[in-house]
């Protein structure tokens, strides 16, 4: 940062120069101290001081550590103290972006001011202008004024002078109210008093902090009440500042349940009450404590303008600049929306509201402000009434609900942290009145006005940004950074050039940052470091500078943050990698390269703002992989930016985020709590984006915790066989499996880990390398050639049946055959990012084929609904008129189904299939989990009737139920020798339902007969299906069509375009009653086995072309007898080859085997000779 001297010389010597900014006073007694602390402070590495010399003085410049993109500088150029000396006030705008009518505050050391009140202040044209000082310190004065306009890239010096300051009050005290009056908008409060009430009265009997408004047609607006019955024992109402610049009046209430405050501000020329508010009010506060403001007197409002989500159908509905405008509806009593300050993920919330009305030119805006400075959230409720009545109920009390509030700290889905040691029942809020006219803020067409008032008054305002860091001293940088290991540069390229297929890739534009780095391709840079933006949102092709320009001016563009919701925004982290390649670019001038890190800076801090990111507010900060995504940003942030004053907060931040994020995710098993799509590609990948860096510059490594390691192990154990739909060089592919919100995925994050751990773990890293070879090499995430190295060393692991809790298990057979079985039962408590209706399913592949298959639609279609997956369920039905949630339904509720089990909000209890028992044999795999469902949510009977996301479903209650799940996988080493699967399901309740029987399979054709199917495959594999319970199912199919596939994946189809089309095999069951069902893969020419049903339909013969096996499931104890065998248990199988017997006991039981009695206390197996 460049520091002016004083704008005019002192005629005394020149012996101390003081700097104000961020709070800092900062005096160099004289010129010789100077030269020593200069000499110093460079020595530390972190501060640089620069000298500079005038025509008859020593005059110094001072390179702030914080030195700010709006350069801020406050010299004075004096004795100590000379009050003689100009303070000036230095401001510089490198955002391209014109600033107008802006408040700034700077502190100045006191001993430097002739006096508090004889401060004047000039403007750039020498003009006198407003200023109002503020003790705030020892030794410190607030200096407050409004910036007329700071040109974008222009520079604006202010000077502090002995004076008259200018300026008249705004607050004019009235009989028993005051006003504030900014010249264009005014508030009426409550006049300087305190009141005690004994004995206390209650709220809605208290005069409020806030009376009414008035707008620019000069029109008072509204009417601020209290509302509740908490008792009140006084009141105190306290002028704070009563101008001339801005003027500030506090209201404090003693309440009988704990405190309130509420503090209103107007600023002279501006056109918005501000508003900030604390209470810690206690539990007997909940609905019972409000403050309201109705804007019903003078405004009439019939129409509202929300910037957020609805659901309920509107009347009158059209798009307009202030966001979507429809009209108020008064035929009976209700919550419009509610109005919260962060992520509006669910239905009827939004950010900003606008009220107006036919009568009236006025607008009436509310927004919340500066949300990172909020604490313990709640929402503020739009309300309308049947008698025309329209206001605003803001809770005076903590109890947050989900669809109310946006968020739940109770809800174990909640993803947002508060400031340590915050009280519970506390909550600090910040809001604003924004008063303008239906033609400023409803235009034709074109930019809303409230669109400028919530960056002003909340998003970006200057003085916030004009302390943000942008210059500072980036010497003995060097790029590229992030993605090389130190002095391995030209290995990375010769590798990465000599690796077939690699070279096209890197051609293409959106890899331009790997491509120049790899090639040093003269096009190439000038591309990706100028290329212009072609369409708005084309930003992953634009040249660096130009897309660091774009990004920073959307911002100002659109509606400040309000536009770009920060959790799972991916853009500073592209902006970061870009940058990185950017600054290696041979062609790029210091100028740009200059700018490039100003702006890059400013994106950085954007992130660091705890308005973008708020981490101590309590906000929900979105799915649980979103809000570590802004942690990663600051981590590649401080690598990119190594000498910048917070490089050092910024990548704290980022491995501090690693290691929470890793231990909250990860269960001990290894299963990561999100689906595996959104484990890999929307958790892990930003996160290697970030570790990457981190351990290549010297930071945290990430690839060294066992935790890591442990979950990548599970993903590559439960990989899918072969598959003949995804190949490469006519080699099948290992696919990650389409369970919850993904696609058939391929992780190039296999080949990062393998080359992070190379060195420090090479049985893990070769495990990796085999996996990503399995996964056909993929190497479509960024940087993946700069990083991955096809060449290091694969070993396969050895892939087995495995019991991976808190998502199910793997049942395999025939690793690492083409041929091989696998099955994945899904069940447990890992459950963001999976689907309502998926406990207890499962997938199927067996002899090279899939067989039984999720959709991996992601969200196109998005399912839910127990019936699309392939699992048990029971009171699958259509809603009717007499059912309880029947009401709430939009359209015919006959679109809308039961049948899926709903979580309960305390975690889960009825919602979750826990794990009961896992047995894995060398002949058979068990796997037994249980259900208890207490109540189910309301859907749309297909995936084409949709109910709103995010939004816990409508719930009717049910019989308690609880659904056991056994799976028996009869198993042999050899893939084409039977191994096949029996399930049975239970359900137990005192008022049983009646049950329902899915699969949904890659068949091309499927014929039933009596209690037996063929399904026919599509890959020369078939499947018998054989039901023992019921005896006489009844059948049905249907057929659904996805299109959809993650598109990295089409460079792996064998059939294009994507079309994949899955039928449903369904049957229905009687009341009480389960089924057992037996899945036999086969070879399309090999003989069908026989079946037959025995135990009552608690067991299965089945004779196969290798034997004769005998299997039992149920959930009540056994007794048979049959072909001179007998079998007493719940869960196992006798099976015989030839003359050898093999007996199963997969739970506790006894049989009896060629005149052998076998008693088993545990899981066991055991061998039998025969005669």
């Amino acid at each position: 940062m460049r520091i002016d001297p004083a704008s005019r010389e002192d005629k005394g010597v020149h012996a101390g120069l003081v700097l104000v900014g961020k709070g800092w006073t900062v005096w160099y007694i004289a010129g010789a101290f100077l030269r020593l602390l200069e000499s110093v402070l460079a020595m530390q590495g972190d501060r640089r001081f620069g000298l500079c010399e005038s025509a008859n003085m020593s005059a110094y410049s001072h390179q702030n550590p914080l030195a700010r993109m709006l350069v801020v500088a406050v010299v004075a150029a004096t004795t100590a103290p000379c009050v003689n000396a100009d303070v000036n006030l230095t401001l510089t705008d490198y955002l391209h972006h014109t600033w107008t009518n802006e408040l700034v505050t700077f502190e100045v050391a006191t001993a430097k001011l002739p006096g508090v009140k004889t401060v004047a202040l000039f403007g750039p044209d020498e003009k006198q202008i407003p200023v109002q000082s503020t003790r705030v310190g020892k030794g410190k004065v607030a200096v407050s004024f409004i910036v007329g306009e700071l040109p974008a890239d222009a520079t604006r010096v202010y000077s502090l002078r002995q004076g008259k300051p200018l300026g008249t009050a705004l607050l004019k005290d009235e009989d028993a109210t005051a006003v504030m009056d900014s010249g264009v908008v005014a508030v009426r409060v409550p006049t300087r008093t305190e009141k005690r009430f004994d004995p206390p009265i209650p709220l809605t009997e208290t005069p409020p902090p806030l009376l009414a408004v008035r707008g620019v047609t000069r029109q008072w607006i509204g009417n601020g009440r209290l509302a509740g019955g908490v008792g009140v024992k006084s009141m105190k109402t306290t002028f704070v500042e009563t101008g001339p610049v801005y003027a500030e009046v506090k209201t404090d209430y003693i309440l009988t349940t704990g405190t309130y405050s509420m503090t209103v501000r107007v600023v002279a020329g501006q056109d918005a009450v501000l508003v900030s508010e604390e209470f810690d009010s206690g539990t007997d506060a909940v609905n019972n404590a409000y403050f309201q403001f109705s804007a019903k007197e003078n405004l009439q409002p019939a129409r509202t303008a929300v910037q957020g989500r609805l659901w309920r159908e509107r009347k009158e509905k059209k798009d307009s600049p202030a966001g979507t405008d429809y009209a108020l509806e008064f035929d009976q009593d209700r919550r419009e929306v509610s109005v919260i300050g962060y992520v509006t993920w669910w239905p009827e919330t939004t950010r900003v509201i606008t009220l107006y009305g036919a009568s009236s030119p006025d607008t009436l805006s509310f927004f919340p402000r500066r949300v990172g400075e909020w604490r313990n959230p709640m929402g503020s409720y739009l309300e309308t009434r049947k008698d025309g009545e329209v206001f605003l109920s803001l809770p005076l009390y903590v109890d947050q609900e989900w669809t109310r509030d946006g968020m739940d700290r109770k809800s174990p889905y909640y993803t947002g942290r508060l400031e340590k040691d915050w009280p519970e029942t506390a909550c600090r809020r910040k809001w604003a009145f924004f008063l303008s006219t239906k033609e400023r803020v409803l235009p034709e067409s074109g930019r809303s006005a409230l669109q400028d008032a919530v960056i002003q008054h909340s998003d970006l305002p200057l003085d916030k940004i004009k302390d943000w860091v942008l210059e500072w001293n980036g010497d003995g940088v060097t790029y590229p950074r992030l993605y090389v290991e130190p002095g391995k540069l030209e290995d990375v390229r010769r590798r990465a050039l000599a690796t077939p297929g690699w070279d096209t890739e890197l051609r293409r534009y959106y890899t331009r940052p790997e491509t120049y780095v790899l090639t040093q391709d003269v096009k190439v840079g000038d591309e990706l470091l100028r290329e212009p933006l072609g369409q708005p949102n084309s930003f992953a092709v634009v040249g660096a500078l130009p897309a660091l320009r774009q990004y920073v001016a959307m911002l100002f563009d659109n509606w400040g943050y309000v536009g770009f919701p920060a959790p799972n925004q991916a853009r500073p982290m592209i902006e970061f990698v870009r940058f990185d390649a950017a600054m290696s670019v041979k062609g790029a001038t210091d100028t740009e390269r200059e700018e490039m890190r100003r702006l890059c800076a400013f994106v950085a801090q954007m992130v660091y703002d705890q308005d973008w990111h708020p981490t101590l507010a309590g906000w929900h900060l979105g799915n649980p992989n979103m809000p570590p995504r802004q942690e990663h940003h600051l981590a590649v942030a401080g690598s990119a930016l190594p000498t910048h004053p917070l490089a050092k907060q910024w990548r704290a931040r980022g491995e501090a985020e690693q290691k929470r994020l890793i231990d909250a995710m990860t269960r001990p098993s290894g299963a990561w709590r999100e689906c595996p799509h959104y484990q890999w590609e929307a958790a892990m990948y930003p996160m290697f984006q970030a570790a990457v860096p981190l351990k290549l510059s010297g930071g945290y490594d990430l690839f060294a915790d066992p935790k890591v390691k442990k979950t990548w192990d599970y993903l590559v154990g439960i990989l899918m066989p072969p598959d003949p739909r995804f190949q490469s060089n006519g080699k099948r592919l290992r696919t990650q499996p389409a369970f919850g919100n993904g696609s058939w995925e391929f992780m190039p994050l296999l080949g990062w880990l393998a080359a992070m751990t190379k060195d420090t773990d090479p049985a893990f890293s070769q495990r990796m390398m085999w996996a990503w070879k399995e996964q056909g090499s993929p190497h479509y995430s960024h940087m993946s050639e700069l990083i991955i190295d096809p060449n290091l060393p694969a070993k396969q692991p050895d892939l087995k049946s495995a019991n991976y809790r808190g998502f199910g298990c793997t049942l395999r057979s025939g690793f690492p055959s083409d041929e091989e079985t696998w099955m994945a039962f899904r069940h447990g408590d890992c459950i963001e990012h999976y689907n309502y209706g998926d406990q207890g399913s499962f997938m199927l592949c067996a002899k090279g084929s899939p067989l039984v298959l999720h959709f991996g639609s992601q969200y196109t279609p998005y399912l839910q609904g127990s019936w699309y997956f392939n699992r048990a369920s029971v009171n699958h039905r259509l809603i009717n008129d007499e059912d309880p949630s029947a009401q709430h339904l939009g359209g015919n509720p006959k679109d809308y189904a039961l049948g899926t089990e709903l979580w309960c909000e305390d975690g889960s209890n009825d919602y979750v299939m826990h794990n009961k028992g896992f047995v894995s044999f060398d002949g058979a795999d068990y796997a037994h989990a249980e259900q208890v469902q207490q109540r189910q949510g309301v859907i749309g009977k297909d995936h084409t009737i949709q109910l709103p996301p995010n939004t816990p479903l409508l719930q009717v209650d049910i019989p308690d139920t609880t659904w056991i799940r056994r799976v028996l996988f009869l198993k042999d080493k050899d893939p084409l020798a039977p191994n096949y699967f029996l399930i049975r399901d239970d359900f137990i309740s005192e008022q049983p339902l009646a049950g329902e029987w899915n699969i949904w399979t890659l068949a091309d054709n499927i014929e039933t007969q009596e209690n037996r199917v063929k399904v026919v495959g599509k890959y020369g594999v078939d499947m018998d299906v054989f039901m023992a319970a019921p005896v006489t199912p009844q059948w049905s199919t249907r057929q659904e069509t996805n299109k959809f596939i993650a598109g990295p994946s089409h460079q792996y189809l064998i059939e294009k375009p994507w079309i994949e089309v899955l039928t449903n095999l369904r049957a229905q069951q009687t009341p009480g009653k389960g089924f057992l069902a037996v899945l036999y893969p086969r070879k399309c020419a090999e003989k069908a086995p026989t079946f037959e049903a025995i135990a009552d339909g608690k067991g299965v013969k089945v004779a196969t072309p290798r034997g004769t096996d005998w299997a039992f499931l149920s959930h009540t104890p056994i007794e048979w007898k049959g072909d001179g065998l007998s079998f007493s248990g719940t869960a196992g199988a006798i099976r015989k080859v030839g003359d050898q017997y093999e007996v199963i006991f997969t739970e506790p039981g006894e049989a009896i085997v060629n005149g052998k009695k076998i008693t088993a206390r545990e899981a066991m197996e055991k061998r039998v000779k025969g005669n």
